[in-house]
């Protein structure tokens, strides 16, 4: 089909399409930027509530956390006069033992437990089991210790030096009074 149209006629009506293509490009690009701007706002408020709602986990965990060590504080110093209560006073106080080896303690060692057997009704041999967050903990620790007077002998096994971190060891030392 040929198009009879004079040139003045197909160039306004090839104007009139680039108009319309132009204006239609022009709405959607519009039309998609207010969507893309909606669904980063709404993005927006969905991270800021989630945010907030951490914030306020965090608090109420750390919260109980204090409450919960202060618990175990009273607890264990309730648990430190009932035992000393009924240890005679002429054996050695493993309350103090304890009470030592928790004051040597650096930051970086968690103390798992304490195992101890009477030599004499003055000196125990104890162990102490931890996890330390390094070798240098440990060697702390154990240096720590070997500075008090009461406990001799303190030792860590060298196997317990194979790992970097997150370190399971034990301290086994003579304490005496």
């Amino acid at each position: 089909m040929f198009n009879l149209l004079p040139y003045s006629e197909k160039k306004r009506i090839h104007h009139e399409a680039l108009i319309r293509l132009f204006t239609a490009l022009s709405v959607s690009l519009i039309v998609a930027s207010v969507f893309g701007c909606l669904v980063l706002y709404s993005a927006k408020l969905f991270i800021t509530s989630q945010l907030t709602g951490l914030k306020l986990e965090k608090a109420n965990a750390e919260s109980s956390l204090s409450v919960k060590v202060a618990d175990l504080n009273k607890e264990a110093i309730l648990f430190g006069k009932k035992v000393s209560t009924l240890l005679p006073q002429s054996e050695l106080s493993l309350v103090d033992v304890i009470k030592k080896v928790v004051a040597d303690k650096p930051s970086g060692v968690l103390i798992n437990g304490f195992t101890y057997r009477f030599k004499t009704p003055k000196s125990a041999d104890v162990t102490v089991a931890a996890i330390a967050d390094s070798r240098e903990a440990i060697l702390r620790f154990v240096g720590d210790l070997g500075k008090e007077p009461s406990f001799l002998g303190a030792d860590v096994p060298v196997s317990h030096f194979a790992k970097d971190t997150n370190i399971d060891f034990s301290v086994s030392f003579v304490a005496s009074f």
